[in-house]
């Protein structure tokens, strides 16, 4: 699990460093673009404090179009619905209000890309049309973390 993230406050940055494993932390807008562009990461963390609105919606847009496998999550001390809804609709996996618990955190991020990878898997059993004279015709079972396809010969 590779994950980016726009550097936070100075009081998380030593807490969020000693407790998550393979992260980047950059400190604007321009070296976060470029880092997108050059590797590849499965996660990508946005704090709020000091980012505006319509800035954090075009970032989570912008990051979307490079990577649109990325999963962006957003981390607030406050949030409006209409920052929540925006964020959502412009491509963010999920909105994070503060307090929160760094190591849920983790387990989230982790269950999150579990789950992308297993859909991202089914999906491509789903597209293709057929597999050794078996074609998936339907959906028998679906939650979120299994789907179960009818095969037939």
């Amino acid at each position: 699990m590779k994950i980016l993230g726009l550097l936070p406050n100075k009081r998380e940055e030593k807490e969020i460093r000693r407790v998550i494993e393979n992260i980047t932390l950059l400190d604007n807008y321009t070296e976060l673009f470029e880092k997108l562009k050059s590797d590849y990461f499965n996660i990508l963390l946005l704090w709020t404090d000091e980012i505006k609105e319509e800035l954090l919606l075009e970032l989570i847009f912008r990051a979307k179009e490079i990577n649109k496998e990325l999963l962006v999550y957003v981390l607030g001390e406050k949030a409006s619905i209409q920052l929540v809804a925006g964020s959502i609709s412009a491509g963010a996996k999920d909105y994070i209000l503060k307090p929160y618990d760094v190591q849920k955190l983790i387990f989230t991020l982790e269950r999150d890309l579990k789950k992308n990878q297993i859909n991202k898997n089914l999906q491509i059993i789903k597209n293709q049309t057929t597999i050794e004279n078996i074609t998936v015709s339907s959906y028998l079972f679906e939650n979120e973390d299994i789907k179960i396809f009818k095969y037939e010969k």
